[in-house]
Parts: C-alpha cells; sequence; structure tokens
C-alpha cells in the first residue's frame, strides 16, 4: 500500500493539485439521496483517508479541467451532456452497474467509447453486457461493491429484540426484510420496477404467510409493495432511513434477507446484509453468482424463478442450522470487501492506470 500511496503523492506533485480546495478525482454522483451517492461517499472518504487519490464528491462536472471525473451512474454521465460540455483536458471513467433493457441511456455505446478511459461495473454479468453493447473488453474493470465494516456488523440476541421492540416488530415474529427502492419515480412508487421484482417478493411471502412472518421494509418509494401486502394481509412496518447508522441498525431486527431483483449490478444488500450476520435467499443476479456460493453462503434460485424463490425461502425458514451456516459463512464472506480494501482496488486497477 505504501508504494501506490508514494506513486500518488508523486502525481498530485506533478499536478501542482496538493492544495486542499483541489481535487485530482472528482466522483460524480445524481443528486438524489440513494445508493450511487451512498457508493460515491464511501469511496471517496476511503481514498482520502488513505492517501491514494484527493478526491471528492459532485453533481456536475462542468468547469473542472485537468482531473479524472468519476460518473457514477449512467444516469449521471447522461445528464451532463458529454460531448458538448466536459472541458477534453479531462480524464473520464464510467460505471455502468446494471443495464436495464428498457432504459438503457447510450443503446449505442460504440459513440462514446473513445471519449471514456475506463468502464467501470460490479459484476461480471454487466461486464458481458457492456461487451455485447460495443465496449472492449480491455477497458472494462469489475470491482464488486463495499461494505462499511464498522456499522454493519452482527448483533447478540438481547440487541435484536431491542432494534425489534424499537421498531414496532411483535418479539416472536420471523422478520423478512427488504431495503431497497422498487417503485417507479421518487413518488409513492405505486407503479413497480418490475426488475427489482416486488411482485415476486410479494408472491413468495404470501405463499408462506401462514409461517407468522413479519415484513420489514425500508428505501423510497415502496408504495405498490405496501400496497400488495395489505392485501395479502401479511403485517409489515416501512422506513426510509436516510442515514447508514439506522440503516445499520434495522438489519439487527432481521432473521432473513430477501432478494428477488430479475437484474441487479450489486445488490448493496447482499453485502451489507452478510456483514450484519443475516442469512440471505436471493435470485442469482448481480454480484451474486461471483461472490456466493450457492448451500454455503446464500440459498440462491435463478432469477425470476417464483417456485425456486419461494422454495429456498421456505428451506431457510424451516432450518435455523441452516440459516447459522449461512450467516456465519456470509459474514466470513463480507469481510473480504470492506470499503478499504475495495478502495485500494479502484485505485489500483482503475486511476493508477489511466495516462496523464
Amino acid at each position: 500500500m505504501a508504494n501506490f500511496g508514494a506513486l500518488s503523492r508523486k502525481i498530485k506533485d506533478a499536478r501542482g493539485n496538493m492544495r486542499g480546495e483541489k481535487s485530482d478525482l472528482v466522483y460524480i454522483v445524481e443528486a438524489r439521496d440513494w445508493a450511487i451517492k451512498k457508493v460515491g461517499q464511501e469511496l471517496v472518504k476511503e481514498l482520502n483517508k488513505q492517501r491514494l487519490i484527493l478526491s471528492r464528491l459532485s453533481t456536475t462536472p462542468f468547469g473542472l479541467k485537468n482531473k479524472i471525473i468519476h460518473f457514477g451512474s449512467l444516469p449521471a454521465f447522461s445528464r451532463s451532456n458529454f460531448s458538448l460540455r466536459i472541458h477534453p483536458s479531462n480524464k473520464i471513467v464510467l460505471t455502468c452497474f446494471h443495464l436495464d433493457p428498457e432504459k438503457t441511456h447510450f443503446r449505442n455505446f460504440t459513440k462514446i467509447v473513445k471519449s471514456v478511459s475506463l468502464f467501470h461495473t460490479s459484476c461480471q454479468f454487466t461486464k458481458q453486457t457492456l461487451i455485447a453493447s460495443g465496449i472492449p473488453e480491455k477497458k472494462i474493470i469489475v470491482i464488486p461493491l463495499g461494505v462499511n465494516l464498522k456499522l454493519f456488523r452482527p448483533t447478540a440476541l438481547n440487541e435484536k429484540m431491542k432494534t425489534k421492540k424499537i421498531l414496532g416488530i411483535p418479539k416472536n415474529r420471523f422478520v423478512i426484510g427488504s431495503f431497497q427502492k422498487d417503485g417507479i419515480g421518487w413518488g409513492r412508487g405505486e407503479k413497480p420496477k418490475l426488475i427489482k421484482g416486488p411482485d415476486l417478493f410479494v408472491k413468495t411471502l404470501a405463499a408462506l404467510k401462514k409461517r407468522d412472518l413479519f415484513v420489514l421494509l425500508t428505501g423510497p418509494s415502496r408504495g405498490y409493495v405496501k400496497k400488495e401486502l395489505k392485501k395479502q394481509k401479511i403485517p409489515f412496518c416501512h422506513f426510509y432511513f436516510k442515514n447508514d447508522s439506522a440503516l445499520a441498525s434495522a438489519y439487527r431486527a432481521l432473521n432473513l434477507y430477501l432478494i428477488a431483483s430479475r437484474l441487479e449490478g450489486g445488490p448493496l444488500s447482499l453485502l451489507e446484509a452478510w456483514a450484519s450476520g443475516i442469512p440471505i435467499v436471493s435470485g442469482r443476479v448481480g454480484m451474486i453468482p461471483d461472490l456466493a456460493r450457492n448451500n454455503q453462503n446464500i440459498l440462491w434460485a435463478e432469477a425470476g424463478n417464483l417456485e425456486e424463490i419461494i422454495g429456498q425461502t421456505r428451506l431457510a425458514i424451516a432450518r435455523q442450522n441452516l440459516r447459522l451456516k449461512l450467516a456465519k459463512a456470509g459474514l466470513e464472506e463480507a469481510r473480504k470487501y470492506s470499503w478499504e480494501k475495495i478502495a485500494l482496488r479502484y485505485w489500483r486497477e482503475i486511476y493508477a492506470k489511466i495516462p496523464n
């Protein structure tokens, strides 16, 4: 790490950018206080802490010169009207976590290949999609998401019961969590965002509702799921926590985390639940085939396969020893992906490789 830090400082000195008000790296996030911004905050904090490259967040790239500009998402990139408004002295990195076939912002990526130094994604599935969209494989770097291990941590039984009480969850209920945004738009979210699988999530719970389940929801735009849970008479509570400390506490109330998505780039909840000591049932999406091992640290189903998701969830609920096994192995896996380690990978595999 010391060698990379020394190299970073040499680069900074050569550019004359070690004055406090300037940065070598500007990470562009969406204005909304959600996942992309959260990733950027953790990454920038750790890059600066390790003195790898002087970094800051912004919601706009305009007015920047001689910087590495890392766009944290396709929407952030597309809103910048890239080719007309960004100074050519900058080096561009573009992250694509997943490509929604209905909302891909660039149908033909070959138009922007020459303008982008490197593309980043968090999973092999998206890498293959980018290659199929016209991006040369040599320009694509795969680095998974990270997790803050100081915040997301296992809890003792007495703390779990205390958290349930604070959240108003009956102490004897089996609590299943879903912490995401799965409604279209930023309003009430009554129209489902189907790639996130809210319909599969509710149908799974409906098939198992005789088992004294309780659902804990967090995140914005959960109107569709809440409406359908009410129809099925499945008890739930919903909170929109806007800071990670509160979100980390919510994981401590869970017995199981369920990911029913059809398409993902992460999800962040994979690592957060693992780090919190919570067993997971998930569709085989995003980073999950890359990081997880079925029946060892997760129970997975093929993405979109309702019967498999129901079966794996039923199995997890019924077998406490299996849940304990999954939770223990998941916690061990999560420790490989601290933001400290992931930020160092960003430096080594992306930023240090971009030519001046």
